[in-house]
């Protein structure tokens, strides 16, 4: 009852932007090109991240159960998950959780805040942060489907749970945390981040079940000024936990999961917001899943995620940094590897930031050192 509830409201969000204000909506022209293959530049790229350890813990040691993401706020970084925790008086549920927000310092990780989560075991939401200073919680994924709800043959998908809605925004200046709106269609391991003061939601899981349905191909953008949603073209593909960003020339959409049969990508698209097409972009040298991808200039740089995963078990993460080219279309790999494979980035416009297994690292662009230089 409670999911259908969501998909009702999901319906009637969906619907309430006025004519015109959201552009085409629906699915792309067909007719696209036939994707490019690897463009890779020289071997060397001509900058580097120079990773130092910026903290002596990581995200196991967090206490966190299901941490979600990080962000980096007004020189702060911030890792958000949600923890088991005791139900309050009145309420029957086996388990129940927390939404809580922890401080990342040199000295370690600092609780900053808590609160009691309406989806009790919630996991596979995104996080970032928005211009002003405020961490946003997306969606997200509780409960296992019923093993009996699921198709023969389909049992790889269970683990997924059923997605969830809900839109929270984190205020540090008041500690306040409000339910801002709903996804027009409840998802987990979407793409989330914020351009020009919109909340772009791109991709993720709605059917856990039907993994295939177009409801994983949705691409949406939230106006705060207006509570709107604006539908944008769907994707060409439907994608768990890509990693998503906005250059100068479009969105782009980059790696992730494949959904049906589930694998890796390593495949880019890019949409142009003027003509609103997609378009096939030169494909990684190699896929990433739960990745992060932050614009720099002319150059996208995707950070962390992981090369290759199974269902129930880790997968292999990613030890090299890429950056993109967007002027000449080209990936380089750069010549430092991460201290450690991690899916928790952040960046602030100047600093990167890692959260590993064991220890966090910050990142600083410098010149790279050419091989006999």
């Amino acid at each position: 009852m409670k999911r259908l509830l969501s998909l009702l409201l999901a319906v009637a969000v969906c619907g309430c932007s006025p004519a015109g204000k959201g552009k085409p909506t629906g699915t792309a022209a067909s007719g696209e090109k036939a994707p490019p293959i690897v463009a890779l530049s020289a071997p060397t790229a001509d900058a580097d991240i120079e990773w130092e350890e910026w903290a002596p813990a990581g995200w196991a040691s967090s206490k966190l159960d299901w941490p979600a993401g990080a962000a980096s706020v007004g020189g702060r970084l911030y890792l958000a998950g949600t923890r088991k925790a005791k139900p309050p008086a009145g309420r029957d549920r086996i388990t129940f959780a927390e939404i809580v927000f922890l401080e990342v310092t040199p000295a370690g990780f600092r609780e900053i805040a808590a609160y009691p989560s309406e989806l009790g075991e919630c996991a596979r939401a995104a996080v970032t942060s928005s211009p002003d200073g405020q961490v946003w919680f997306i969606g997200g994924a509780f409960t296992p489907p019923p093993i009996e709800a699921v198709p023969e043959g389909e049992l790889e998908y269970a683990e997924l749970g059923t997605p969830e809605g809900n839109v929270y925004r984190w205020n540090r200046g008041d500690g306040k945390l409000v339910k801002e709106t709903l996804l027009p269609i409840p998802r987990s391991e979407a793409a989330a981040f914020f351009d020009q003061g919109e909340l772009y939601v791109v991709g993720g899981v709605f059917d856990a079940v039907d993994p295939a349905c177009d409801n994983n191909k949705q691409v949406h953008r939230y106006n705060r000024n207006d509570g709107l949603w604006t539908k944008l073209h769907d994707l060409k593909v439907p994608l768990a936990a890509p990693a998503a960003a906005v250059a100068r020339d479009g969105l782009y959409v980059i790696g992730g999961r494949q959904l049906k049969p589930v694998f890796p990508t390593n495949a880019v698209y890019r949409y142009d917001l003027t003509v609103f097409k997609w378009q096939r972009r030169p494909p990684m040298p190699s896929p990433r899943v739960a990745a992060s991808a932050y614009v720099v200039g002319d150059y996208i740089y995707v950070v962390g995620g992981r090369e290759a995963e199974g269902m129930g078990t880790p997968g292999r993460l990613a030890l090299k940094t890429l950056r993109y080219d967007v002027k000449k279309q080209l990936w380089e790999i750069l010549p430092s590897p991460l201290p450690e494979g991690s899916v928790f980035t952040a960046y602030d416009g100047a600093d990167f930031y890692l959260i590993g297994n064991a220890k966090t690292y910050r990142g600083r662009l410098v010149k790279a050192a050419r091989p006999g230089a």
